[in-house]
């Protein structure tokens, strides 16, 4: 009989193999797809022989008990004491064992077990007290209601508290709660195991990872029978037919498989957007400015910014800038955030389309595979209602026109899909492609390089520049700070130029100690590339700042400029 329609007084999963469910559930799908015959039709007994040898992939991570898979024989009489979870999970349509049709797919290969269980655990529906309930639903709302993006099991047992579900069986002799945590342990398990959370095996934690936000994914699950008469609804649609109830667990409402995108983009004319109304930020910026000014370092809390369409700010202390790369790292794993670096090879294949030989052809052949921008512009496209971000580093060190292309014309402001003079164009592959207008073109540029190219002139007007200068005020030692501001002072003075600067980050949670160091390795260097690697005015400028009996100048004409300390 389906889960659907057993009735419990507590939040239940089946009794066995409680803390390695995913992978028991990969087994059951595993074992029976290698256990057809050659006409499809499959062995029980050969199912449970193939038992033993998938339970021995994980034996030591599991409980190790009389009816646990830790003692399993591989026998028919234990498989059919374990054939309930694979039911009720709808690897099988029926008793003659065969796969379901996205069990098939994870047999193949072709989805995940981790998808796989996030699209049943989405429809998973049971009754407690005769009454239905989604043991998903109850904890994506319970993260709405107390503002969380990160659980654990406490968490996890206090959302069904707050509805008033049992989360241990009730003994029937006293009347009380035996609180074994077993169901709760199951659930976690199963959590962990889903597209919709990370899991931090040092604190045991699960976060939030879903690209859409939980009140949108909140929206989508199917509450038929989660109303007052679900539970006499679901016996009478679906009672004992495994095959109906495969049916009603498998729905992907969600497209996971299709990697979490509700449109496959075929062709932006069928997509409407909005216009853009937060103009908080340029949808397309460069931050530029001298070595060592924080350009790079900046790109985190932009793209989080942009994302949560906030202003932008640094961290103001290293927690809050763990923090925010936490989020940034998450934002990153679900594709909302794309960072690359150009430089002289990169091309538009990578970065628009190009052709790649197919690995799976038995022949020589070749495939459309999307680059980097086309693929985040894609899933921008599809959800319209978020902002995304594409950071570019070092922008101005690849060939522009070469990797641009037609996008040269498509980035524009106005020219974005949904603005009103939006334009769209077809690819080489015959694709229609635009540029959505949530998704933020972010580069940075070393304006002190020029050895390489500058922007090039029409990608130039398209981009709002914002310059990084070097900051002394985030310098603690006060020497080095005096130090850094007469430096840059004196190239300003002596080159007629703000870009041939030195930045703060070379001296960052450094002492006046550690001066020796950062001239020779990475100040002196620069100053030869400014001055031409004319020696006389570096060792005139060096002389300047340095103001200290406390380090010297060495000159041994055989190699470049470098400082000691004076020893006394």
């Amino acid at each position: 009989m389906p889960a659907i329609v057993n009735n419990h007084n507590f939040l239940y999963f089946d009794s066995l193999i409680r803390n390695q469910r995913a992978n028991s559930i990969l087994s059951f799908i595993m074992a029976t797809y290698h256990s057809k015959d050659n006409v499809g039709h499959v062995d029980q007994e050969k199912v449970a022989r193939r038992l033993i040898d998938a339970y021995n992939l994980f034996r030591n991570d599991i409980r190790k008990s009389e009816t646990g898979s830790g003692n399993y024989p591989g026998t028919i009489e234990k498989f059919k004491k374990q054939y309930t979870l694979g039911r009720e999970f709808g690897v099988w349509t029926g008793k003659d064992l065969n796969l379901s049709y996205l069990a098939e797919k994870v047999a193949k290969q072709e989805i995940t077990i981790r998808e796989y269980l996030s699209i049943a655990l989405f429809n998973f529906v049971e009754p407690v007290n005769q009454k239905m309930i989604n043991p998903l639903k109850i904890v994506f709302e319970g993260m709405i209601n107390n503002g969380l993006d990160t659980i654990d099991t406490n968490k996890v047992k206090y959302f069904f508290e707050q509805n008033e579900i049992p989360v241990d069986p009730i003994d029937e002799t006293t009347g009380e709660n035996k609180k074994n945590n077993n169901a709760l342990n199951s659930l976690y398990d199963l959590l962990e195991n889903t597209v919709f959370f990370t899991y931090n095996a040092e604190n045991k934690t699960l976060t939030y990872c879903f690209p859409k936000p939980l009140n949108e994914v909140i929206a989508k699950f199917n509450t038929h029978y989660l109303c007052d008469d679900g539970f006499n609804l679901a016996k009478t649609e679906i009672g004992n037919d495994q095959e109906k109830y495969c049916q009603y667990l498998l729905k992907d409402v969600l497209h996971i498989q299709n990697k979490w995108e509700e449109t496959k983009m075929g062709n932006c004319l069928d997509i409407t957007l909005h216009p853009r109304t937060d103009t908080t930020h340029p949808v397309n910026q460069i931050l530029y400015g001298a070595p060592g000014t924080g350009k790079t370092y900046s790109t985190a809390e932009l793209a989080m910014a942009i994302i949560k369409r906030e202003p932008f700010k640094l961290s103001a202390s290293a927690e809050e800038r763990q923090q925010i790369l936490a989020q940034y790292n998450r934002c990153i794993s679900v594709g909302k955030i794309v960072f690359t670096t150009f430089h002289q090879s990169y091309g538009y294949e990578e970065f628009i389309q190009g052709l790649r030989p197919d690995t799976d052809s038995s022949t020589l052949s070749f495939k459309t595979t999307d680059g980097v921008f086309k693929q985040i512009a894609d899933r921008a496209m599809s959800d319209g209602e978020n902002n995304y971000v594409i950071i570019i580093d070092e922008i101005n060190r690849g060939n522009i026109s070469k990797i641009f292309g037609e996008l040269i014309t498509l980035i524009e402001e106005d020219k974005r899909w949904g603005e009103p003079n939006q334009l769209n164009v077809t690819l080489p592959s015959g694709e229609v492609f635009a540029v959505p207008n949530n998704l933020y073109i972010v580069g940075t540029m070393n304006s002190a390089d020029k050895s390489i190219s500058l922007i090039d002139t029409a990608l130039r007007r398209r981009f709002s520049f914002v310059e990084q200068k070097p900051d002394s005020s985030l310098i603690l030692d006060l020497s080095l700070k005096k130090l850094l501001e007469n430096l840059n002072n004196q190239l300003v003075k002596d080159l007629n130029s703000t870009d041939l600067l030195i930045g703060h980050s070379y001296f960052i949670n450094k002492s006046i100690d550690d001066l020796p160091f950062i001239f020779n390795s990475s100040i002196i260097p620069l100053l030869y590339e400014y001055y031409f690697d004319n020696r006389k005015k570096v060792l005139s400028i060096i002389n300047s700042v340095l103001g200290s009996d406390k380090f010297k100048v060495i000159d041994d004409n055989v190699g470049r400029l470098r400082i000691e300390e004076i020893r006394q």
